[in-house]
């Protein structure tokens, strides 16, 4: 899967990477294809529907729909209520201003850049890889981080890499509570040295962390040819989403995809419903085989 290059949706976004979001949907009753294109023209935004073996995929570009917007792209397709408890975090949250956030990166990674997540042995090529595993009941946010950062440390402690300064950068969405219409409302916390974190500490951090720049494109000149430049190393670790826990009669089974940004390339996702909740890993395949990334995520289990 390539989607969308469009990394240059959030300040300190990679313009390189694909810019594409994907749920996967096991369906009580399968869609008619008819009806999936009939949908898809009635969407207001990009959005892509197909079928992945038995189950639903619905992939958007990541700049036009968020991940609680592709729970609502759902519920139309489903016919049926999906709600979720994934909250946002509104509108009044402290922001970094760009400038800012450009400075302490500089100085980051100048003077303690952040843990790259090392490579598999054998990378696989062109496109990302996608796996997933699920586990039963419900997973915070909290513990999905702290288990990532702390994943993260192992797996490059066994690849002879950098296991400290590990930074994990958090999805989050602004919309107000309540709020369905279909857009882009995304935002990112971050927090460093993630992995050395108790699990208080990281519920405290997520909860006061400022916003990262987003939302605008970068501006031009000299700012866009530094920002550029810098992307694969201003970036964070790991990147962590949770759709939150999913409620509906629609279907059996979904599995959350965020984008891979960051320096490494590798994202983590998570989504609930039915009393489990599916952990999903995917990255660049130009650094990640399929067995190398399942066993990462068996490293995120475990620390879970």
């Amino acid at each position: 899967m390539t989607g969308a290059a469009r990394g240059d949706r959030h300040g300190l976004g990679d313009p390189r990477i694909p810019w594409t979001i994907l749920l996967r949907v096991g369906e009580r009753d399968a869609v008619p294809a008819n009806r999936l294109r009939m949908l898809a023209r009635r969407l207001p935004d990009p959005v892509t529907l197909y079928r992945s073996g038995d189950a639903l995929a619905i992939a958007a570009d990541h700049s036009r729909l968020d991940g609680l917007s592709l729970l609502a792209v759902l519920e139309e397709q489903l016919g049926v209520p999906v709600r979720s408890t994934a909250a946002g975090v509104g509108t009044d949250r402290p922001q970094d201003r760009l400038w800012t956030a450009l400075s302490r990166r500089a100085i980051e990674i100048s003077l303690h850049p952040p843990a790259v997540v090392a490579a598999s042995t054998s990378p696989a090529g062109s496109g990302d890889v996608f796996v997933e595993e699920r586990v039963p009941g419900h997973v915070s946010t909290g513990r999905l981080v702290g288990a990532g950062a702390r994943a993260v440390a192992r797996w490059n402690r066994a690849h002879h890499a950098r296991d400290q300064r590990v930074s994990v950068a958090i999805g989050v969405s602004t919309r107000p509570a309540g709020e369905t219409q279909i857009g882009d409302h995304s935002a990112y916390l971050r927090l460093t040295d993630a992995e050395t974190m108790r699990a208080d500490e990281v519920r405290a951090a997520i909860a006061t962390a400022p916003l990262q720049p987003g939302g605008t494109p970068v501006g031009g000149g000299l700012l866009a040819a530094v920002t550029r430049l810098l992307a694969p190393r201003l970036g964070s670790s790991l990147l962590v989403s949770h759709l939150g826990d999913v409620e509906t009669t629609g279907c059996t089974d979904l599995a959350f995809y965020p984008v891979t940004g960051g320096a490494s390339g590798v994202a983590l996702g998570a989504v609930g419903i039915g009393g489990h909740t599916t952990i999903t890993l995917r990255a660049r395949a130009a650094q990640h085989d399929e067995d190398g990334l399942r066993t990462l995520l068996a490293t995120v289990l475990a620390e879970l």
